[in-house]
């Protein structure tokens, strides 16, 4: 249903819902964690990540080696996009590792991981690309921005490029193709 969201590496597998008693889509998500590797195919439960906001999809969650990050939305007096990581070191019990507020009064749309990076569209009026440095994911930081008409909502890494494809609104609805140096 709404405000689910599934994300599998060939260990584990990450299951973002809702958080319990939540009577809204806007509620904070919990990230439940399963080992997936077992060669007869069980499942074992290992532990549940309560995240900051919303989770809204696959693309939203990474693992990059023993983290774990999140791209969340919290809706309430304020609506804020956020990076969360966690170390999986020890998938029983998840540490918090590092946060860091991306904007306010912006809605997220297209997020994309790729190695240490990570890039975070959010729009209101004009669309900011965001770019993410996750190499210490302690202390996450941002390393660039640009501002384009519209909003994406895929992007696609290719090496030193990016593509986004989304929504241009400045001229009627239109979709656009962009490819990013």
């Amino acid at each position: 249903g709404y405000g689910n969201a599934i994300m599998a590496t060939d260990k584990f597998l990450f299951v973002a819902t809702p958080q319990q008693n939540a009577n809204s889509w806007s509620a904070n998500s919990d990230v439940r964690v399963f080992d997936i590797s077992a060669p007869d195919g069980t499942t074992q439960a290992l532990s549940t990540i309560a995240a900051r906001g919303r989770v809204k999809d696959k693309f939203k969650m990474n693992v990059n080696g023993d983290t774990f990050s999140l791209v969340t939305e919290t809706w309430g007096n304020l609506l804020k996009t956020q990076v969360e990581t966690f170390s999986l070191a020890n998938p029983k019990d998840p540490k918090p590792l590092g946060f860091l507020p991306i904007i306010e009064r912006e809605q997220l749309h297209a997020t994309r991981f790729d190695g240490d990076l990570l890039y975070v569209v959010t729009f209101f009026r004009i669309d900011p690309l965001w770019i993410i440095d996750l190499k210490d994911p302690a202390q996450p930081r941002k390393v660039g921005e640009l501002e384009i008409p519209g909003w994406s909502t895929y992007l696609h890494p290719l090496g030193d490029r990016l593509v986004a494809i989304g929504i241009d609104a400045t001229n009627g609805w239109r979709t656009i193709v962009q490819l990013f140096d």
